[in-house]
Formats: structure tokens, sequence, C-alpha cells
């Protein structure tokens, strides 16, 4: 007799959607959250903070913060009353989340006090600091809700149900990849070639506002580089010396398009553009006796605006480009004297003991900083236009001079030798605080010769001596390899995340690859690194719809995660060939980098899945 089968009873259950509304909307402000983040890394970035905690940078951040905390917060205390805990009355997967949200309340009171406490950090010290770690560990615990929603429920592989999930992934993916910009080959292209540089004469160079990004521009033909200043359109003008003659060189900002405005016999220095940009003054020699001139911006024939046996030198327009400070020694010792722009009318603005040099007006025309040695040493120092309000702002024993204001007047830059070589600091105008060391830069000579600040925060000097750590080979290829080796892992380990909760949803790699990577243009202005992020997603996507990795074929697993991070680094040289200098490394790092890069993805992939499976 057959045994009679048993059917058990089927009850009735209600799947909760993949994705629920809740993972869409958590989503949305997951994507909110990391924009207000990378909006406040490219103000950072971009010189467009203060010395205050305060800015409207951090308001957007912290308003994303405090609507996503909110959300949650409110959906839970809404639950409450159907649970017996708080606990079960968090929306599932939004557990972390939920205690991320507060983490970040803590973390930003934290950081308050912490910049109260020790100052605003700058550079690497940023991404260091204890406070903003805290940040970052709860922007992650945050934006991962929706993804571990969706592993509890099973991740969605069809278009559109994954974005949710992958969407917030790919945030957590960019705060991780904004922490460790230090070592991110879309923000230092370490492959790049650059130009030898000749470390006997002075270039040209470049300085970003927190001194982080220092580029040296060599100038064609020049011996020496003196006194850069910038038009107000932009244009850089540079006094140059080359052999036994001086030139006026007009390029843009970046060094393209150098044209010698004028060339003649004997030096040249202290080249300035009037405000309107149609005239520049300057500084030539005249039978070895220095003399100011003016000259046309487009060229032309230079007009001599002082003709005495004196040394006069170092002119600078005032701000409505009605008068020209100078300095010269007609009355026995270097004072400040002021003209009309025509040079008609003559007026002395010091008479101190010492030499008085360097002067420069504020940009609202109420000061005018200048050197001056008379306290034994030359120090910075400022004075009405009328001779009055003498204020000196340093009293280092260093030899400080050079002085030049920011846009906006608050700071001053000026060149010292304080640390024993020539660097360039910054100071607040009211020389309140510690002037800060901005060039960093041992062993070289930065800013003897003057700078000049643009209207958007770029600092302009001169440079002699060894050559930059940037352009040594052994450092290029050095850092070059530790960013590869950095975001190699990060890459990889995403993707093995994926993995580890079923397939790889077809396009999910172009957005967690592509828009990550996208993100971190903010940052560095190479757009270019677009392409390389959203091909090497691509590259990804169509890999993983071949392979079809899966737990069943574990090599399946091991060819993506070698493939997906070598395509990455292989497209990233490429890019930096096609748009950049050239590749500055040799044939072996160029064939080998990838390899390593697809190698590091390789070994993470034996972590994250440990065995092969073995045959019945």
């Amino acid at each position: 007799m057959a045994s009679p089968t048993i059917v058990e009873p089927v009850e009735s259950v209600t799947t909760e959607a993949n994705p629920s509304r809740l993972d869409v909307v958590m989503g949305i402000l997951s994507v909110l959250l990391v924009g207000g983040f990378f909006i406040d890394l490219w103000a950072h970035s971009h010189g467009r903070v203060d010395e205050s905690f305060f800015t409207p940078w951090h308001a957007i951040l912290y308003a994303a913060a405090g609507l996503f905390g909110g959300v949650l917060l409110a959906l839970t205390l809404s639950g409450r009353r159907e649970v017996a805990t708080i606990r079960e009355a968090v929306p599932q997967g939004y557990e972390y989340s939920l205690l991320g949200a507060g983490l970040f309340l803590v973390a930003g009171l934290g950081d308050l006090v912490w910049h109260e406490l020790f100052g605003i950090e700058e550079s690497v010290d940023a991404l260091l600091s204890p406070t903003h770690l805290a940040l970052a560990t709860s922007g992650v615990m945050m934006v991962f809700g929706p993804v571990r929603s969706a592993w509890r429920k099973g991740a969605p592989s069809a278009f559109p149900r994954w974005l949710p999930w992958v969407a917030a992934m790919t945030m957590g993916l960019a705060i991780i990849s904004a922490f460790t910009e230090y070592a991110h080959p879309g923000i230092d292209t370490w492959p790049e070639a650059i130009e030898n540089l000749d470390t006997a004469r002075s270039d040209l160079v470049m300085v970003s506002i927190d001194g982080n990004h220092q580029t040296r521009i060599p100038i064609d033909g020049s011996d020496q580089v003196w006194m850069p200043d910038f038009a107000p359109d932009g244009h850089l003008l540079a006094t140059i010396v080359a052999d036994d003659t001086g030139r006026l060189v007009v390029m843009g900002r970046d060094g393209s398009g150098q044209r010698v405005l004028y060339e003649g016999p004997g030096i040249f220095q202290h080249g300035d553009w009037s405000p309107d940009g149609s005239q520049i003054a300057f500084t030539a020699d005249v039978d070895f006796n220095p003399e100011i001139f003016l000259i046309p911006s487009e060229g032309g024939e230079p007009t001599r605006l002082t003709d005495d046996p004196a040394v006069d030198w170092g002119p600078d327009w005032s701000p409505d480009g009605s008068e020209i400070v100078f300095a010269s020694d007609r009355d026995g010792d270097p004072d400040l004297y002021v003209m009309d722009s025509s040079g008609a009318t003559l007026r002395q603005l010091t008479d101190l003991p010492g030499a008085e040099g360097g002067a420069t007006f504020s940009p609202d025309g109420g000061w005018i900083a200048f050197e001056t040695d008379g306290a034994g040493n030359p120090d910075i120092a400022l004075i009405r236009p009328d001779g009055s309000g003498q204020i000196t702002l340093t009293s280092d024993e260093a030899f400080d001079a050079g002085p030049a204001w920011s846009p906006d007047g608050t700071r001053i830059v000026f060149a010292s030798d304080r640390t024993g070589e020539w660097e360039l600091h910054v100071m607040n105008a009211d020389g309140s605080e510690a002037a800060e060391n901005l060039t960093r830069n041992p062993g070289g000579q930065d800013g003897w010769a003057g700078s000049s600040w643009s209207s958007d925060g770029l600092i302009a000097s001169n440079v002699s001596g060894h050559t930059p750590f940037w352009a040594e080979p052994y450092v290029r290829e050095a850092l070059g390899v530790t960013a590869l080796l950095i975001q190699a892992a990060l890459l990889s380990g995403f993707v093995l995340l994926v993995l580890r909760h079923g397939p790889i949803p077809i396009g999910s790699l172009t957005v967690l690859v592509g828009v990550s990577g996208a993100l971190m243009t903010v940052i560095s202005d190479n757009y270019w690194y677009i392409v390389v992020a959203v091909v090497a997603g691509l590259g990804g996507d169509v890999l993983a719809a071949i392979v079809k990795p899966s737990l069943e074929r574990t090599w399946t697993i091991r060819v993506v995660a070698f493939l997906v991070p070598a395509i990455w680094y292989a497209t990233y040289l490429l890019a930096l060939g096609v748009w950049g200098d050239g590749i500055g490394w040799s044939m072996h790092m160029m064939l080998g980098t990838p390899l390593l890069a697809g190698a590091v993805g390789l070994l993470l992939s034996f972590i994250a899945f440990p065995r092969m499976p073995r045959s019945a």
C-alpha cells in the first residue's frame, strides 16, 4: 500500500517590493548627501572657503545630512507604535544608516570644536583629521542603507530596479575615493611626461592658494624670471633676463602662447599691468641706470616716465589707474614716491631710515604694502597713500620682501628666508597670526623676485634651485604606483562586494566606476578622467556580460577581478597619452602597471572567494 502524499498547507505571504519606495527615496538622499560633500570639496580645492566653520558649503552638506537623518528618524518614530522596541521600528537594512546619521551629527559638532582648538585643516591634514574620518565613516554607514536593504531582500539585477542600491554603493566608493585623493591617479598624473628642468636657472612657478599644487613653467630663452604679474583678463606678464637682454613676455596662465612684447638691452624688472589692461609699467636700465617706462599692452615703443640720475624701480598702479607708486633713491636712500600715470607730478611718500621698496597698492586703494629695513632687517609694512598710518606687519629677523595682495585684500603673500631658504609665505593683511609657509620647497629658492595674485586665487612667482620633488623620476614612479595600488584595491573591492551578493547587473559597473570617478574631477579639474572612468566601467560591464561570473565557476570571478582594474589603468595611461603631454614612464612601467592593477584585484578575489568549488 502506497504511503499517502502529505501536502503542507501553503501560507499566503506578501513580499516587500524590491526596491521599495523607501529604497528609492534613501538612494536619492544618498546622492544628495555625497553631492553636498563634493560641493564642499570643490569649494576647498578652488579657494572658496575662509577660516570659518560656518560656510555656505558646509551648510549644503549638513542640510543634506539632516534631511537624510530626519526622514529616516521620522519613519522610525512612525513605526514605533506597532512594535515592541525602537530597534524593530527601524526599516530593515537601515539600522546602521540611522546610527550613522547620529554619528554624523556628533562628528559635525566635534569638528566645530576641533577647528576652534586646532584651527582649520589644510592639505592631507584635512583627510586624516579624526573628526573628518568620523564624518566619512558615518557617511558611508548612511549611504549604504539601500545596499543593505537590497541584499537582505535579494539584490535586484534588472534595470532600473538595481539603480537605488548601485547608486548608494557608488556614493560609498566616492566618499572613500575622496578621502584617499592624496593617492588618486585622477588628481595627480604622475605617469605624465614633464619637461626636463634646468636647476641652475629660475623659472616661473604657479602656486595654488594652499600650496599643494606647484607648477613650474619654463620661459622660452630665459635665464632668469622676474616679477610676474597677472593682467585683468588673466594673461600673465613676466620680465625676464636672456643673456644680455631684457624681455617682456606675455603668455597664458599655463605658460601657453608665449610672445615677446618688447626686448631691449639691460635688465627689465617689475612689470605691472594697468587696471584696465591697456598699458604696462616696467623698470628698464638706461646706461646702467634703472628708470620707469610705459608700453601699450599690444606692444610698441615704450614711453619714459622718469628721467633722473637716481635709481627708480618697482612701479605699481593704483586701482583707479591714476597713480603709480615706485621706489627711488633720489633723496639719498631708497624711499617710496607716487607720481601720476603720465609722470607729470611727483610726491614723496616715505622719508624713513633705511631702504623702502616693493610697494603695491591694496585692491581697494586704501593701503600700500611695501618692504622696509628701518629696523635693521627687511620687514613688510603698510602705509596709507597719503603717507599716514604706517604699520609694520612682520618683525622676523629674516629677510621679508616682495608683498602681493590677495584679490579680496584680506591676505598678503611675500617671500622670506626665515626657514633658511627663500619660500613664499602668506599672512593676514593686518599681520595677525603667524605667516604660513606656502611653498615648503626645501632646497629651492621661491619668490625672491616678486609675486602676483590672480583674481581666482592662483599665485605666480619664480623659483630657482634644485629640481622639485615632483620632477624626480623615482618620485613620480613611486607615487604613481602607490596611487595605482590604493585605487585598484578600492575599485576591485567594490566589484567583488557586488559579486558576493549576486550577479553583476548590466550597466551597474558603468555607474559604479564612471560616476565615482567623474566626481573626483571636481577636485582636480582633470575632466578627461571622466572618459577614463566611464570607459573602464563600460569595459567591466561588457566583460561581465561575456564571462558571466558566478560561484559555480570561480575562475570567472578571478577573470573579472583581474581585468576590471587592468582595463581601468590601461585606459588611464591611454588618456594621458592622448590628452596630456605624453607618458614619462618607460615601456616597462607602461606595460607593467596595468598588470599590477589586475594583480591587486586577483589577489583580493582569493579573500572574497577563498575556495574553488569541488566537483562531486
